[in-house]
């Protein structure tokens, strides 16, 4: 499953390892951490869901070492965060619409004034 804009913010997030500005999403494969309909199945990428926020030095050296990760951090953990952070994003772009929505209302005139 492709989802660009959760890509894009995924990109925008501090790498889950070292805190710094992370340049690259990568796709946690493990079946210990996703569920089995978001896997992408074998020699597929999974969903863009199932990423985490890592610089290019460790995205490179995950795809090296698959395992290198869980020896330093929590993958299904910080799935979880970057997924709540978007949710939280969201949320805020969805009250910034409503707020403007509701200003706009209360400015127009109806048919009847």
């Amino acid at each position: 499953m492709k989802i660009v804009e959760y890509i894009d913010f995924v990109r925008q997030l501090p790498c889950c390892v070292t805190a710094s500005k992370a340049v690259d999403p990568h796709h946690i494969r493990s079946q210990k951490y996703i569920p089995y309909n978001m896997s992408g199945g074998v020699g597929l990428k999974p969903s863009d869901y199932m990423c985490i926020p890592l610089t290019r030095e460790f995205h490179e050296a995950a795809h090296r070492n698959p395992t290198m990760l869980t020896d330093l951090i929590d993958p299904g953990k910080e799935i979880i965060k970057c997924l709540v952070q978007y949710i939280e994003y969201i949320r805020g772009e969805i009250d910034k619409h409503n707020t403007r929505s509701d200003r706009s209302k209360k400015g127009s005139t109806g048919p009847n004034q």
